[in-house]
């Protein structure tokens, strides 16, 4: 068994200790979680779905997913604790004929691994910020703005390792700050301490809005951005070779870290209905 996973995962040697643990492990999950999904696609997901009570059952649903999904990588991750994640999975499955995996899930990365549209829309919400403008004669502004924040990302990866994983750190309290934040804010709007035009969102919950015509298609097209925004629970498992004592460490901060940014989505979906006119909401865009 010990000379079959050699040969399977012939690169899983490694010269540093094990030096991650729950904390650590919690932060790049939730890091890698909290992105540009729960603020580009909840407008979308709610003119899909067409009323508050079905959008936020799909936002729960996802939650649901993303813990089934986890649990299948705990099973593989506990098995072969190494770094790698789905590729080591995929080659201890399909071992015939040799290499053809490798290929298959290389040609994936390469082809539809990209974040180019978490760029994009970074770039929309970079300048709202700073000129208040949406959409038109400077789309390609945007554009430009997440050219380079991809190149600068590869360059701190490339040049810069441990510099990139305390930036990435930091980033990721700021997210979690800013989801948190957002959820306050509502919660103020909600016991009146800021006084705001009070809309009518959840006089009844099920209520469509005007020239809402759904579908079951638009539901599962919703399902799938939900799903989209709760992407990257599995990020301890590409790096298990560097965390201590990884049976335990990963069964208590994968699921504790879903548990968190599922809580904090719903949170922050919440808030956003307490604030914004469903009107407006459906028509926001990533801008919300």
């Amino acid at each position: 068994m010990a000379s079959e996973q050699s040969r399977l995962l012939p690169n899983l040697n490694h010269h540093h200790e094990p030096h991650l643990g729950v904390f650590a492990c919690m932060s790049l999950i939730i890091n890698k979680m909290i992105g540009t999904g729960i603020f580009s696609t909840p407008a979308l997901i709610f003119y899909l779905c067409g009323n508050i009570g079905t959008s936020l059952i799909l936002w729960l649903i996802g939650g649901i997913v993303t813990f089934c999904g986890l649990s299948v990588y705990l099973e593989f991750g506990l098995e072969l604790p190494f770094n790698g994640g789905e590729k080591n999975y995929l080659q201890r499955v399909f071992t015939r004929p040799r290499k053809l995996i490798d290929c298959v899930y290389a040609a994936q990365i390469v082809l539809l691994g990209f974040s180019s549209g978490n760029s994009y829309a970074f770039g929309k919400y970079v300048l709202f910020a700073m000129t208040g403008k949406r959409d038109g004669e400077d789309d390609w502004i945007s554009r430009v703005i997440g050219v380079g924040v991809i190149t600068f990302a590869i360059y701190l990866h490339v040049f810069h390792s441990g510099l990139s994983t305390r930036i990435f750190t930091i980033l990721g309290f700021i997210k979690v700050f800013i989801l948190a934040l957002i959820i306050s804010l509502g919660f103020l709007v909600f016991v009146g301490l800021i006084d705001i035009d009070q809309n009518d969102n959840f006089s009844n919950i099920w209520l469509n809005y005007d020239g809402f015509s759904g579908n079951s298609y638009n539901l599962s097209v919703g399902l799938l951005q939900v799903i989209y925004s709760f992407k990257g629970w599995e990020n301890a498992n590409y790096v298990l070779s560097e965390i201590k004592n990884p049976h335990k460490t990963l069964k208590i901060s994968a699921p504790l870290s879903v548990l968190l940014t599922t809580g904090l989505y719903f949170l922050v979906i919440l808030s956003y209905y307490l604030v914004i006119p469903k009107e407006e909401f459906k028509s926001s865009g990533v801008l919300i």
